[in-house]
């Protein structure tokens, strides 16, 4: 939902958009003003995710205003429009190779990533100063090029693929993708060496670092022992340190998440409940893209429309965190 108002010398818009000075930009080139004659009134977007960095709402709202000078007019999409003609979270292949010395370590790891580029998407859609590389968008492979353990031979590689589907950001964006797959593969590794999940990540961590103090008080907070049903992941994005278990309900024949424990190293934090709020709606968000969510196309076409089709967790599936 966006509203727009076009006068002679001045351009309003009234928009729940994560990207203003953008925004400022696309209606002052759409009306053929300049940026200093549009005024941006940023109003509740009561969830961005990334959706709201998007230009496509800004750009319809002030082509429909230029119809009825100084009027102002807005323009809202149904659940279906918007679902449909979004920016999707981009599809990803991952190839993974790993050595273990004779101590049970990691000594070599080969990470080898095709997806596609979001920066690259995006630049396509809107231009920004940023630029649009695919082969220089570092943050496709953001959360295995970081990488928070130790290995002495490694090797990280992303290669941009194109497959007309328009991508777009969504919360941590590429670390959504590449902090699912390391933290899968060090619970492979892991089984390989004959170790408890959390005792193998111990190996490959500086013991006063930031990150084994988080990890040290997760296993203690979850009340850690390995065992059917239990999750563990360690990763960093944004610059927060985030380690979760998760805790799977396994009886009566079919799977339910039943608790999430959280630790977050965020360095300063200004409001403690606006940093809760974010790591328990990120959590339900990830589960919800894990268990249920699912984009298709037919001929072209987006097959889902509404929560009728793209689940999202409902109170019922929601665990203990």
């Amino acid at each position: 939902k966006c509203t727009a108002l076009v006068a002679i010398s001045r351009v309003e818009l009234w928009a729940p958009t994560q990207a203003n000075s953008i925004a400022r930009d696309v209606a002052a080139a759409t009306a053929g003003v300049e940026p200093s004659q549009v005024t941006v009134h940023t109003t509740l977007m009561g969830g961005g995710f990334g959706r709201r960095a998007e230009m496509d709402f800004v750009e319809q709202a002030v082509a429909a205003a230029m119809a009825v000078p100084g009027e102002p007019v807005q323009v809202s999409w149904a659940r279906e429009q918007d679902v449909r003609h979004d920016m999707y979270r981009p599809a990803a292949l991952a190839r993974l190779r790993a050595a273990l010395d004779e101590s049970g370590r990691i000594s070599a790891l080969d990470y080898r990533l095709v997806t596609q580029s979001v920066v690259a998407s995006y630049f396509a859609r809107t231009p920004t100063p940023r630029g649009g590389d695919a082969e220089g968008d570092g943050s496709m492979a953001s959360g295995a090029s970081n990488l928070v353990y130790s290995v002495p031979n490694l090797r990280i590689s992303a290669i941009p693929v194109e497959n007309g589907v328009p991508v777009g950001y969504w919360r941590s964006t590429g670390t959504s993708v590449n902090g699912f797959i390391v933290e899968a593969f060090m619970d492979e590794l892991a089984a390989a060496a004959g170790a408890d999940p959390l005792e193998f990540r111990r190996r490959h961590l500086d013991p006063a670092g930031p990150h084994s103090a988080v990890l040290e008080r997760l296993a203690a907070l979850a009340e850690w022992q390995p065992g059917p049903g239990r999750g563990l992941a360690l990763t960093e994005s944004h610059g927060s340190i985030c380690g979760q278990v998760v805790d799977l309900d396994l009886s009566g024949g079919r799977l339910r998440v039943a608790r999430v424990t959280c630790v977050l190293d965020c360095r300063r934090m200004v409001h403690p409940d606006i940093v809760r709020s974010q790591v328990e709606s990120a959590s339900l968000d990830g589960l919800a893209a894990a268990l249920y969510g699912e984009i298709t196309l037919a001929s072209g076409r987006v097959q889902q429309g509404n929560f009728d089709r793209y689940r999202l967790l409902r109170l019922v599936d929601t665990p203990e965190l």
